[in-house]
């Protein structure tokens, strides 16, 4: 187990690897390059509780009205155990929407599988940490 901000094994830094293509794509609003990112089986869990599949997750990045400005992880933990993956994060969100910024503050956990050729998000989880 990593509980540093910087993976060390190979199989910790292409987990990383596949959260932060999916971070760039995200904020591209690559619908292409998510779907191969998102697991089929995906269970993507917001803050506010709404669960969504994977086909609702990439219809709303093409529906949706707002822009993702940036998604940082730090206080990273990954946990390996064969095929399956976990990361739990503090993750800042930023996103503009119609050109006001809104940042959030969340602890995240997700869940990667490794796939025929790369790790994929099975799962993602989000809590808002409240402003002090």
């Amino acid at each position: 187990m990593n509980t540093l901000s910087v993976p060390t094994s190979m199989a910790e830094k292409e987990v990383m690897a596949t959260l932060k293509a999916m971070t760039v794509a995200d904020s591209n609003n690559d619908v292409s390059a998510l779907s191969k990112i998102y697991h089929e089986d995906l269970s993507y869990n917001h803050a506010s509780g709404r669960i969504q599949t994977k086909a609702e997750v990439l219809n709303d990045i093409t529906t949706r009205t707002w822009r993702r400005v940036s998604m940082e992880f730090s206080d990273v933990t990954i946990c390996i155990d064969g095929a399956l993956a976990v990361v739990k994060t503090t993750t800042d969100l930023a996103a503009d929407q119609e050109g006001k910024v809104k940042h959030d503050h969340h602890n995240q956990v997700w869940v990667l599988v490794k796939g025929p050729r790369s790790w994929e998000i099975l799962l993602r989880h989000s809590a808002k940490i409240a402003k002090k």
